[in-house]
């Protein structure tokens, strides 16, 4: 019984032992991970500090160097002999004994100087008080002491005068005999000042506490962190290019529009900014957090956050260019988008699709549209043979009763008009929008149709008419009227259907078949179902003409309005912010990672992989559309954004100030309407990027070289597309080319007596001008014009100008030719470009050369004195 109970006595004893170790190394595991494992930010601070301390070390060993390879030591140690000079002669006895007596007289001086100087503050602290009993009583014996106390005032002031004069004598004196000391003094402490501050910045660099940094963004209530570990992320120059000690990239674009001590960084970046105990808890990499860090350029989505307008955003230029993968392929159609409430269809109208198009071309298009062009932007429905003839044969009796097709593969064209109309057509640059061959379509904003088989798909007819005047078919049309006359159009639509036919195309309704009414209604109940009216315009029954008898008989019916008003996709205003939770994974859950921007990218890529049932066609995307059309849709969130923050567009500031927005009025609203210059041109704001800038044409351009230009546009920037020859004239085409013709000189606008191209130069001269921009240029009286011209050639070549312009055939063509410049641009204009070339132009490569007034004139008359003769 006893060894049992020292058994058991022992067992305990080891079993205390036993815990008690175990929780010492708890406790210590406890402080350890407490101290270091969930701070790690202290490490990155530390290290950052050894990092920037080594960095500045090196720079204080290079500026040691530097100043010996200058010669600095040398220059320094004469500088010292030479206050050693100074020193001992202004400490020989003579000097000192001059120096002492000075120092006596401007000690004697200043206790005589302060004495008058308060014997002056008590007059008038008495003449203040008489002052006041005199305003009081008016009694005379008060202003006769006011009198007297005046005339004392002005005394011991002209004394005071004279004894600061005195003493200023002295102290002049004074520094004299100390100047040359002083001088040398100050030499030597500017040689060594940036040595001295090079270790001061070393030293200060030690004493910089190791804490956690954060900022606050009072507005919304929220607190960011993430300085705590991106410790120099505002620096001026890195002291690593490892994370997280390297600076913010772009910095001078960035951090200095958006200071991180005012913005903070998750606004931006997203990510968990409280949190400080790990990487991936701080980045958002975790479960349940629904904003995981932004990387690169996915930074730019949250741009959409707060700019109204992300166009020539400097910054923003990746999700600009994503943004535009919204209109080109037409999202807000089926989806509620803000901000796109206004943008048009994205495809053609489909009313009187009938009269337009062949029968087995609409079939074999709404079957799968790439089959037809690659560069198709209509995604693929996934339609049967029969689904995609019951559409077809829904739109093709609203304005007939039969599948039909024309075949122009059977007749032979004349040659004669067909090299007219290739003529023609290589005159007005059609290849500038259209694609053909795998050729052309620059200018791809304008998401012109592709028209390498248009041969096999078009009527003849037709096309005569949308030539002719593209605004009676479709008023919304990006496509000009080129004015062309009828023998001109007849000779295009020959080259065009000739030219680019399709040779896989099989007519199988060249003798027309009528259509059924069952497949009527079928094909309405399936353009309601996938929307088709969203991207195409088509007239509701109620605003239909007329509907054929044979049909209306047997009760075919279309949809109206109120039928094609409602969008048939959820609304993606704030998809970049819905909860993980509340997407459907579906069939996909397993496979693939269950984040936000994953599901996006998954739907883009496979719009009906999640499960069946789903409306939403295949649009074939590229990779890199996927993710640049990801990244945008990540960008539409419904954060709470600080009103600060928020930078309206031009738009949204005229609404909010009840200004109107501007808009294109009067004479020159009809001849834009017709010749569309905003497909290329920007003005005030509206149009596109692809050609210059117009809104200050009236204070750049000389009227002759606009009528000219319209006449015969030619090259301005060799390295760009040319503008199409509208035959924008008012005089005779060029005798060696058939230019096509607006008749503009010769048409009289609507209801006034002006010409189009009068107009034209009327709404630059009166409206597209700029303040800024001078109409005449100083002079320099003192220089005469041809010494001006010399010397502006002279800083012409200097700065190398050349390297970028062309002159006759001298020089670079990434800049304008100048060439013809004196007769192109105002004096005014040039005067001001060369004072700031990105005032007109933010994006301009154009260096600013700091030029002076002087130097501006000079290059200014010597440009103007480039032009062509001509007759």
């Amino acid at each position: 019984m006893a060894n049992e109970n020292k058994n058991n006595s022992s067992l305990r004893v080891y079993l205390f032992v036993f815990f008690s170790l175990l929780l010492f190394a708890l406790s210590v595991w406890v402080v350890w991970d407490d101290e270091f494992g969930l701070r790690p930010w202290k490490k990155y601070q530390e290290d950052y500090k050894t990092l920037k301390h080594d960095k500045l070390e090196r720079d204080y060993r290079k500026a040691v160097i530097e100043f010996e390879r200058s010669g600095g030591h040398k220059k320094l140690a004469e500088l010292e002999a030479k206050l050693d000079k100074a020193e001992a002669a202004f400490q020989s006895k003579e000097t000192q004994e001059k120096y002492a007596k000075l120092n006596k007289q401007l000690d004697t001086a200043h206790e005589a100087l302060t004495v008058t100087q308060q014997e002056l503050r008590n007059l008038r602290g008495q003449f203040l008080e008489t002052e006041y009993y005199f305003t009081k009583t008016q009694l005379p014996e008060y202003k006769a002491k006011m009198d007297l106390l005046q005339r004392q005032i002005d005394a011991v002031g002209l004394r005071v005068a004279a004894q600061q004069k005195s003493e200023e004598a002295v102290k002049l004196s004074i520094s004299a005999l100390t100047a040359s000391k002083a001088a040398i003094q100050g030499e030597i402490v500017k040689m060594k000042n940036p040595l001295e501050e090079a270790k001061e910045r070393t030293a200060k660099n030690e004493t910089v506490s190791v804490e956690i940094k954060q900022v606050h963004i009072s507005d919304v209530d929220k607190a960011d962190r993430c300085q705590s570990c991106h410790i120099g992320i505002d620096a001026k120059s890195p002291v690593s290019s490892v994370q997280p000690f390297t600076k913010h990239p772009l910095s001078f674009i960035y951090l200095e529009r958006h200071d991180p001590n005012k913005f903070g960084c998750t606004f931006c970046h997203r990510g968990q900014g409280r949190a400080t105990t790990s990487t991936e808890k701080a980045h958002g990499n975790i479960k349940h957090w629904d904003e995981p860090m932004l990387d690169g350029d996915m930074t730019q989505t949250s741009c959409l956050n707060c700019h109204g307008d992300i166009k020539s955003l400097r910054g923003a230029e990746k999700i600009t260019k994503s943004t535009e993968l919204i209109k080109k392929y037409g999202c807000y159609s089926c989806h509620k988008i803000p901000g796109y409430e206004t943008v048009g269809d994205v495809g053609p109208i489909l009313t009187e699709v009938g009269n337009k198009v062949n029968y087995s071309w609409e079939v074999k298009w709404l079957m799968d549209p790439k089959s037809y062009s690659s560069i198709a932007r209509m995604p693929k429905f996934y339609f049967t043979q029969d689904q995609a003839e019951s559409i077809a044969d829904y739109l093709f009796s609203m304005t007939g009763t039969t599948r039909h097709d024309v075949d122009y593969t059977k007749t032979k064209p004349d040659a004669k008009l067909v090299e007219q109309g290739k003529a023609l057509w290589a005159q007005s640059r059609c290849n500038l929008c259209h694609v053909t061959g795998g050729r052309g379509g620059n200018n791809v904003k304008v998401y012109a149709p592709e028209l390498s088989k248009v041969g096999g798909k078009v009527n003849k007819e037709w096309l005569f008419k949308w030539i002719k005047n593209p605004n009676a078919y479709n008023p919304g049309t990006k496509m000009p009227r080129f004015r062309f006359t009828d023998e001109d159009i007849n000779s295009l639509v020959a080259y065009i259907t000739s030219e680019y036919q399709d040779e896989d195309m099989e007519f199988k309704y060249v003798q027309p078949e009528e259509i059924k009414p069952a497949s009527i209604a079928k094909g309405k109940e399936l353009v309601q179902k996938y929307g088709c009216y969203g991207c195409h315009k088509m007239l509701g029954m109620e605003d239909m003409v007329q509907v054929a008898p044979s049909l209306k008989k047997q009760g075919v019916t279309f949809l109206r309005n109120a039928e094609m008003r409602e969008k048939i996709g959820m609304e993606l205003s704030s998809i970049g912010s819905k909860p993980v939770d509340m997407l459907d994974f579906g069939k996909m859950k397993k496979a693939i990672s269950n984040d936000r921007l994953t599901y996006i990218k998954q739907k883009l890529r496979d719009p009906r992989g999640y499960r069946l049932g789903l409306r939403m066609p295949n649009f074939r995307l590229a990779e890199s559309e996927i993710n640049e059309l990801a990244s945008v849709l990540y960008g539409f969130t419904d954060a709470s954004v600080p009103t600060r923050f928020l930078v309206p567009s031009r738009q949204e500031l005229d609404r909010m100030a009840g200004v109107q927005s501007y808009k294109f009025t009067g004479d020159f609203a009809k001849v834009i309407a017709d010749v569309k210059c905003t497909n290329c041109h920007s003005i005030r704001g509206i149009g596109a990027d692809y050609a210059p800038d117009l809104s200050f044409a009236g204070s750049k351009l000389q009227e002759s070289w606009i009528r000219n230009f319209l006449a015969n546009p030619d090259v301005i920037r060799p390295l760009l597309q040319q503008m199409p020859k509208f035959g924008l004239t008012s005089g005779k085409p060029l005798a060696k080319v058939t230019m096509p013709r607006f008749n503009l000189g010769q048409q009289k606008v609507e209801d006034t007596n002006k010409t189009d191209v009068d107009v034209v130069i009327n709404f630059f001269q009166q409206e597209l001008l700029s303040s800024d921009i001078p109409k005449a240029i100083p002079t320099v009286a003192s220089v005469t014009l041809p010494d001006q011209i010399v010397k502006g050639k002279q800083l012409y070549d200097l700065k190398g100008c050349r390297a970028c312009h062309q002159i006759g055939t001298d020089g670079g063509a990434l800049g304008p030719n100048l060439t013809n410049v004196g007769n192109r641009l105002l004096p005014g204009f040039i005067f001001k470009h060369l004072e700031n070339a990105r005032k007109f132009k933010p994006d301009i490569v154009e260096p600013n050369y700091g030029f002076t007034e002087t130097e501006r004139i000079y290059l200014t008359n010597f440009l103007m004195t480039l032009k062509l003769n001509t007759k």
